[in-house]
Formats: structure tokens, sequence, C-alpha cells
């Protein structure tokens, strides 16, 4: 759905992309570059999709939908940079889709540059699952659900490790992280309940170090953190019950929680 919000008390749907799958639908993810969106689906036969958004506020043009590189993602990401983009989780034709990086530099003529589990021997043991990703540079933190890491992809298909933080206080099922604008400090989301938003200094990628963990202004047994996105000196991250939580991120051994927003009023539950 493409919306115009200019006027935030009319908003208009000014277009509709029906994507290859359109059932009950739970899980899509979108991106944005250079005025494509690139939009994907973690369930039955989906496909990549991307359209053009030059023609806005009118229309959208799709330029490309095929299944060829994507069937299903859960999570991607675009390192501008370099016009890459990282599938992460779902599946492709031939079986698992651990990690995928797809060249998007022509977006209406994509094209695969690896897959993460089929190029690279070590990487299906070592690394396996990659549940979400966030990559500066070709510089890469990963979700990995039990670890989380620092990765070089200057070489695709041979990539090299900097750094791995498999255990820490108050640990869960990592599912997402953001990088701050200095590379220095990472906030990263444990998708389980209870579990606090870690900072981390990886600043010195061989060695990550946990410097602060931090929950809710109210920490209770069923929070749960679920996505952060850092701007200057703030992290604003996603609750599945408690809304938006904004923490001053300044001092990385000292994060604040300095703002709310609660978008859900009901009481927390346990899904």
């Amino acid at each position: 759905h493409i919306i115009d919000i200019t006027n935030p008390s009319a908003t208009v749907e000014v277009d509709f992309v029906p994507a290859k799958y359109r059932g009950n639908v739970t899980h899509r993810d979108y991106d944005v570059r250079n005025g494509f969106l690139y939009m994907v689906c973690d369930q039955a036969s989906s496909s990549l999709q991307i359209a053009d958004l030059s023609y806005l506020p009118d229309s959208v043009h799709v330029i490309y939908d095929s299944d060829a590189l994507i069937v299903r993602s859960h999570n991607i990401f675009i390192d501008s940079a370099n016009d890459i983009m990282y599938s992460c989780g779902g599946s492709k034709i031939s079986g698992s889709n651990e990690l995928r990086m797809i060249d998007i530099s022509n977006p209406a003529n994509p094209f695969l540059i690896a897959d993460l589990a089929d190029d690279v021997t070590w990487w299906s043991s070592f690394v396996g699952y990659v549940h979400d990703i966030y990559v500066r540079y070709k510089i890469a933190y990963t979700n990995d659900d039990d670890a989380m890491h620092i990765i070089d992809f200057t070489n695709p298909t041979s990539p090299i490790i900097m750094g791995t933080l498999s255990s820490y206080t108050d640990q869960g099922y990592n599912h997402s992280g953001y990088l701050s604008e200095d590379d220095t400090t990472y906030i990263m989301c444990d998708e389980t309940h209870g579990k606090r938003i870690k900072a981390l200094d990886v600043a010195t990628p061989s060695t990550i170090l946990v410097t602060d963990l931090e929950g809710t202004g109210i920490p209770n047994s069923q929070q749960i953190a679920h996505n952060p996105i850092i701007k200057g000196n703030y992290a604003y991250v996603s609750y599945y019950y408690d809304g938006v939580q904004v923490y001053d991120i300044s001092d990385k051994y000292n994060i604040e929680n300095i703002a709310y927003y609660d978008t859900y009023q009901g009481p927390n539950g346990g899904g």
C-alpha cells in the first residue's frame, strides 16, 4: 500500500502493489534505495519485487517481479554505498536461504553475487541462519539467533570474521541491531520476553563488549524489544507491547530511557 501522508488527518492510498502471494500474509519487509522500493515476503510462493517511485505522488511502477533470486525472505538490508542488497532467512528454489548478496546497481536487472551457504564451505557450521543484518561499507553486523558476528564482505565468497559475540548477560534470541553513525556503538534487541536491549562497544571488532543493558521505563517479565533504529545520539526501539521507547546512547556505558509512546493500551501478553 502506497499512502500519501501529506495531510495526516486525510491520508490517501495512491497505489497498491499486489504480491505474487496474496493470502493471509503476516510478514513482509521493505527497503528503499535511490528512488526504488524493494519488497519481499516470508510466506508461501513469493518473489522479489522492485518498484520505481519517481512517478509519485501519482503512482508507482513495478519494474521487476521474479522468484529467480528470492522466493521467500524474512528481512532485507541495502548497503547503500555499494548497491548490495542482503536477504536474510526465507528460502530459495533449491532449499534454505541463510544469507544472499544481490547486486542492485541496475534495479531492473538485479543479480546474485553470493549465496553464503552454497559458496562458503564453513558458513553453515559457523554462522548459519542469519535472521537480520546491518551493513555499512561491506562490513556486516549479523543477528544469528544465538550469536552476533562482525563480518568483512569485501570478498563475498571469502568473508572474514572480524568479531563474534556468542555469550552475554541477559541473552535471548538475537533478533536485530543497528550501528551508530560513528561506527562505535551497536544497539541489539533480543526477541525474548523480559530481556533488555544491549549497548555494545564495537570500535574494536575483535573485542565486542556489552557496555550497558536497559529495558523500558518499568521493566517487566513480558516486555519484548523488536527493532532499533539509531539517529544521532538516540536509539528508537519498537517493542511488542511497550510501543516506541527512545534511548539516549551518547554514553554507551550509561544509556538512558528518555521518552516513549505506548502504541498498545491493552495488557502485555505471552505471545
